[in-house]
């Protein structure tokens, strides 16, 4: 049945007669006699029974009016809620990271941006981590935040923070003499990585990688903690962002030490599809990053 019959329904109940009725419908009176009779064709039995000037509901009728108010009211709602989105009043943005240290502080920072907007809801994808740029490429998500891609056909990044990465070992090991450590220093090292591939791991792909580096062993394992902690037992070295390791490095338990003489740098941005019409509460989101995100202190 179409929706204009339903409203026709509905208000012939509400204001209780067929003269209220065309007023609040802006028709006349044979107008709406012939939609009400056109709604009965299409329904295939009468909707009201007619007494004098008054109309009730037959049992076909009383369906139609329940379902007119349920139906009615989702469009109602419907229309509601398209016109906020339309404003960027409300919306819905599906997000994951490319590396598994930006979840240390993702989440709180995306609840306390949920609590500036309540009618933004933030979606967190962690189990598309290894398969995130196909995931926002199949529009399975909206954003992702990740170090700035060196080719990525129809991505458009936005740089929200840069930090350094450095390399960890426990006190005493040979690289303490050093004020840095070369890619060559790697060679036939056991190396620590919070996830594989390689190829997404910084240090690799940026210095040890071009260098033809050949490492002894790779250990991956996806929580820091036990990454410092295995760097301190001397299972290898590691290469983390300095804010990660400044704790364990102020109580003693690492050295840092900085990758190359110039440092080795890592730019965090949010990655959105080139030709996607974004609604403007994503420049909030992006804007809110980098106020929030400030870059850590260098070594």
């Amino acid at each position: 049945m179409e929706l204009k019959y339903l409203r026709l329904v509905k208000n012939i109940v509400e204001m209780g007669s067929m003269a209220k009725s065309k007023d609040k419908l802006c028709l006349t009176q044979s107008a709406l006699s012939h939609q009400l009779k056109d709604a009965e064709t299409q329904a295939g039995t009468a909707l009201f029974l007619r007494s004098g000037k008054k109309l009730i509901l037959t049992q076909a009728g009383e369906k139609v009016y329940k379902m007119a108010l349920d139906v009615l009211s989702k469009m109602d709602q419907l229309d509601r809620e398209m016109l906020e989105i339309s404003r960027g009043e409300k919306g819905v943005i599906r997000i994951c990271t490319a590396c598994f240290t930006n979840y240390y502080w993702l989440p709180g920072l995306l609840a306390k941006f949920r609590d500036l907007h309540p009618q933004i809801e933030i979606k967190i994808y962690p189990e598309y981590i290894n398969e995130s740029m196909t995931r926002l490429q199949n529009h399975d998500l909206d954003a992702v935040i990740m170090n700035r891609p060196e080719v990525c056909k129809n991505i458009r990044f936005h740089e929200i923070m840069n930090d350094e990465m450095v390399a960890i070992v426990p006190p005493g090991h040979e690289w303490t003499a050093k004020k840095f450590v070369r890619a060559s220093d790697f060679e036939g090292q056991n190396l620590i990585v919070f996830s594989k591939p390689l190829d997404t791991v910084v240090v690799y792909y940026k210095v040890l990688k071009p260098a033809g580096v050949e490492l002894n062993h790779i250990y991956e394992v996806p929580m820091s903690e036990a990454m410092i902690e295995m760097v301190v037992a001397k299972m290898g070295v590691a290469v983390v962002p300095y804010w990660i390791a400044r704790p364990y490095i102020d109580s003693g338990k690492v050295v840092p030490l900085r990758v190359t003489p110039k440092g080795l740098q890592r730019n965090l941005g949010i990655a959105l599809l080139e030709k996607d019409c974004y609604p403007s509460y994503y420049n909030t989101l992006i804007d809110f990053l980098k106020e929030s995100l400030i870059t850590t202190p260098k070594i």
